[in-house]
């Protein structure tokens, strides 16, 4: 792997988190704020907003997996009903 192969999926990963940093930041800020001077409930509230947001994530992938799973087959079908390409 050259170094211009690896400066892809960094330079993505840059612009990705500009969208943290402006979308999640503001919520932690949101909820967090309020919870300053008591350590156990800003860690309570971390982790449940931590929880909610991988599960979100693995249900919307779950979903979005099934979706692609049964348009795998639709392609499949609709490809034996055109016929092989030329």
């Amino acid at each position: 792997m050259t170094a211009f192969d690896l400066s892809i999926p960094f330079g993505l990963g840059l612009m990705s988190s500009l969208h943290c940093a402006q979308m999640c930041g503001p919520i932690v800020l949101a909820y967090s704020l309020p919870l300053r001077g008591t350590r156990r409930s800003g860690v309570w509230a971390h982790l449940s907003y931590n929880s909610g947001r991988l599960i979100t994530y693995g249900l919307m992938g779950a979903l979005a997996g099934a979706v692609g799973g049964r348009l795998a087959g639709f392609q499949r079908a609709a490809t034996i009903a055109v016929g092989p390409p030329c």
